[in-house]
């Protein structure tokens, strides 16, 4: 077996495919009860094929084929109360989306929700965005990754 690092995989990503990016929630947001809104991930870590624009948080492959796209958020604050919380990857802007994570939790301490899944892109202006729903009563906050941790993260990469 081949050892695996991060040169390697980046390179057999897809079978040879160099499309993949990665970019980090680093902005403030905050979300009303019972409330969706979408997150902004807006510093690229990475853009091999320059597809993710960092003003709309969007990822637009511009190739057909399958894609496996993850996000993950970090809700600030050191007791967050009783939650149900929702991490949406929408294609084109509509719909229940492509990918949803979920998770309840009660007095926790900045929670992460994560989501990944297998999406197919059949048209070139297919597009990716990450949405947030709760519901816990009151607003929660997001928080803003600090000191080079990437706990908010959007990200993909073609498979087929």
């Amino acid at each position: 077996l081949k050892k695996m690092t991060r040169s390697n995989f980046l390179s057999g990503v897809g079978a040879g495919s160099s499309l993949f990016f990665q970019a980090r929630h680093d902005t403030s947001q905050s979300v009303s009860n019972a409330s969706e809104l979408k997150l902004n991930y807006a510093t690229e870590i990475i853009d091999t094929d320059s597809k993710y624009d960092t003003s709309t948080s969007r990822y637009t492959p511009a190739e057909t084929g399958k894609y496996l796209i993850g996000a993950t958020v970090r809700i600030s604050g050191n007791s967050v109360s009783s939650s149900d919380a929702r991490l949406i990857i929408k294609k084109n802007g509509s719909g229940a989306g492509v990918a949803v994570g979920q998770q309840t939790y009660s007095s926790a301490y900045y929670p992460v929700i994560s989501v990944i899944g297998l999406v197919d892109v059949t048209s070139t202006s297919d597009y990716f965005e990450v949405y947030h729903f709760q519901k816990t009563g009151a607003a929660d906050t997001y928080a803003v990754d600090a000191s080079g941790f990437a706990f908010g993260v959007f990200y993909g990469f073609k498979i087929a």
